[in-house]
């Protein structure tokens, strides 16, 4: 609890013991993106996945995005690094073709505040690359 000084709350030491406390606590379980991309699928070069989204991506971007640029940027960061171990990237893999990987999620960089923003904004639509066929 916070202590005491003079009889009044010391609040930052209340801070100071709940963000402790938050750094402590054991990590909320990452959800696992079910991969629907080839088991068998040979590696690709970082530059194929940049190449053959620009073929799969849909026109214009998610409204998150102040620009077009930054959206691009983003997304073929995602394509080149492939983004984290257990998720694919924008792009996967099925039958040695390319396709595009409507479960990306790019709002997993978002923050709280961002979020809070965008929704307030009605700019936060997350749905931008799943209802879409090519």
């Amino acid at each position: 609890m916070a202590q005491q000084r003079g009889g009044k709350l010391n609040p930052w030491r209340l801070i100071v013991t709940r963000a402790l406390r938050d750094l402590t606590a054991d990590p909320p379980p990452q959800k696992q993106q079910a991969s629907r991309a080839d088991p068998h699928r040979k590696p690709r070069a970082r530059s194929a996945n940049v190449a053959a989204l620009a073929k799969l991506l849909p026109p214009g971007r998610p409204a998150c995005f102040d620009t077009a640029h930054d959206w691009r940027d983003f997304i073929e960061h995602a394509a080149g690094s492939g983004r984290r171990a257990h998720l694919d990237g924008p792009v996967i893999w099925i039958q040695g073709a390319p396709a595009l990987n409507r479960d990306f999620s790019y709002c997993e960089d978002c923050t709280a505040a961002r979020q809070a923003r965008m929704q307030g904004e009605n700019r936060c639509l997350p749905d931008f690359l799943k209802g879409r066929e090519t």
